[in-house]
């Protein structure tokens, strides 16, 4: 099996951490693939490199035409199987190359928040165009969350087939990110007593974080040990709206705004608890990670969050700053080794159901199924061929 991957940036984020670690375990399942990224640069590119994954990087905002020509150039010649595009720029960009190179493609899409939420013109644009595409350029389409599926067919998606395959983690591989649970606190100054509370997005409307220094500010204004560590893109000092907030909470000193972190594991790994405090998900890696490392959590119940909960965390309604209080309150106000059974309770359930083999398992099957149609396909038109040759 030959799989090309599109995505457009090798960046940090969930579908670029997801792919990484489906592309690691696909290859050691003997899975021939490569990656292609629609603009050059990001900060994963050295993890792909590392993992023997060497990205080809295009640059389709300089050099669109000599971009697009060399992607279908390179999968004719290539020829796989199937190719693989991530989210709504390689679904409609990287999907017609692949067509135009005679190749099936599986679109992967992640959103779930569209014509719900501001978006940036770019992606509504591209949103529009998958929309117009979808009954004609994907053979099958995966949503990584079962409400994004429910989302795109109401807003007026028309594929023929969809599947659901939910993001998965290498639970051995994380345990180099436990080696030193300290380093987070050594780093920032915090004491050993202090009780950190994490949270991990980008600064967008859809990861609310206005609900979650509400509900912060509320939980912590009785629990002078707490403290908040909230790490993303955009979630950093320069953060005018953040720092506002901050400071009309009387909350400085007791939040630490990191940034993009290409270590975020290693947050993870130094934290007491974990919020996730979304409007809008499709299937957080945010909690994912958190609960595989047993950490006690919370979140909202946004796209697949509360699926992938379980009665393991805590769900509560979106933008409810009071709940999401009451709830962060609960978590601190356990003892340490309640604390601990609710976290072991978290990484039980990602281990039994949120493997990275149980995700590669549901690609291969897609990409199996796609590419024995295609076969079929090709066959079929060559026979009719044969047979109108035959006949003149």
């Amino acid at each position: 099996m030959r799989v090309a991957h599109v995505i457009a940036k090798l960046d940090t984020g969930g579908a670029e951490h997801a792919l990484l670690r489906l592309a690691r375990r696909c290859r050691e399942r003997r899975v021939e693939q490569r990656v292609f990224a629609l603009l050059p640069g990001g900060s994963l590119v050295a993890s792909y490199q590392s993992s023997g994954l060497e990205p080809t990087l295009l640059d389709l905002r300089r050099a669109p035409l000599r971009s697009a020509a060399r992607l279908v150039s390179e999968l004719r010649e290539w020829r796989p199987d199937v190719v693989q595009t991530w989210m709504y720029h390689a679904d409609v960009l990287g999907g017609l190359a692949a067509r135009w190179a005679g190749c099936p493609v599986v679109w992967g899409v992640r959103q779930t928040s569209i014509g719900e939420v501001a978006t940036s013109t770019s992606v509504a644009w591209m949103y529009r165009a998958a929309r117009a595409l979808s009954a004609h350029v994907p053979s099958a389409v995966v949503f990584n969350a079962r409400a994004a599926s429910v989302s795109h067919r109401r807003f007026g998606f028309r594929h023929a087939v969809s599947h659901v395959v939910h993001n998965g983690l290498d639970i051995q591989a994380l345990g180099t990110a436990l080696a030193d649970c300290q380093a987070l606190r050594r780093e920032l100054g915090i004491p050993d007593d202090a009780l950190l509370l994490g949270h991990l997005g980008r600064f967008t409307p859809e990861k609310d974080h206005p609900t979650l220094l509400r509900a912060f500010a509320a939980a912590a204004s009785t629990r002078p040990a707490l403290r908040l560590v909230a790490a993303g893109r955009g979630v950093d000092g320069a953060n005018s709206a953040l720092a506002a907030e901050v400071h009309a909470s009387g909350l400085a000193g007791r939040v630490h705004f990191l940034g993009d972190r290409s270590d975020p594991l290693r947050v993870l790994a130094g934290l007491d608890l974990f919020v996730l405090s979304s409007l809008h998900e499709g299937f957080p890696n945010a909690l994912l990670e958190a609960m595989a490392l047993g950490l006690p959590c919370v979140t909202t119940d946004c796209g697949d969050a509360a699926h992938l909960a379980g009665t393991a965390a805590h769900v509560v309604a979106r933008g409810d700053a009071q709940a999401l209080a009451r709830a962060i309150g609960a978590l601190a106000d356990m003892t340490p080794s309640q604390r601990q059974r609710q976290g072991a309770a978290c990484a039980a359930r990602v281990a039994r159901r949120f493997g990275v083999d149980a995700m590669c398992d549901g690609f291969e099957s897609v990409w199996h199924e796609v590419a024995r149609k295609h076969q079929g396909n090709k066959k079929g038109s060559n026979h009719v061929r044969h047979c109108r040759t035959s006949a003149g």
